[in-house]
């Protein structure tokens, strides 16, 4: 029969293990954004190489796209928040990219350093419930 004790430590480490899952899921999440903050930093890249009246396929929604004529290709029309949007130059677009892509990459390490923590506490109660088994 089990200790209420241990049965204690088993449900921590449940717990503990539900944890290591969400924190896993949202590093993935965050490096999933982090790929797409670098495919819109190249595209605004290419933007500003590509010749004035140039056909190009614009996005419409994810996998549906129109043909249409590149009119500028040194400003870009950006969504600020609440329906509000504002023309910017490709640089600084780049730099607001840029910056967003610090935060992220800061709050994944951050997520990493808490996993690690939380694996180490869980393994250590693993460890412990083994060694009292025996």
């Amino acid at each position: 029969m089990v200790s209420e004790d241990k049965q204690a430590e088993i449900m921590e480490i449940q717990q503990m293990q539900q944890q290591i899952e969400v924190l896993s899921n949202q590093v993935e999440e965050l490096k999933q954004h982090l790929v797409e903050i670098d495919i819109s930093k190249s595209a605004l890249l290419e933007i500003q190489k590509t010749k004035i009246d140039t056909e190009i396929l614009a996005q419409v929604s994810n996998g549906i796209f129109v043909k249409a004529k590149l009119m500028n290709n040194e400003n870009v029309i950006i969504n600020v928040g609440m329906n509000t949007t504002v023309e910017k130059p490709i640089p600084g677009a780049i730099k607001l990219l840029e910056e967003q892509e610090g935060k992220i990459t800061q709050s994944v390490e951050e997520i990493e350093k808490l996993l690690e923590t939380v694996g180490y506490q869980a393994m250590d109660k693993i460890n412990f419930l083994e060694n009292q088994e025996l």
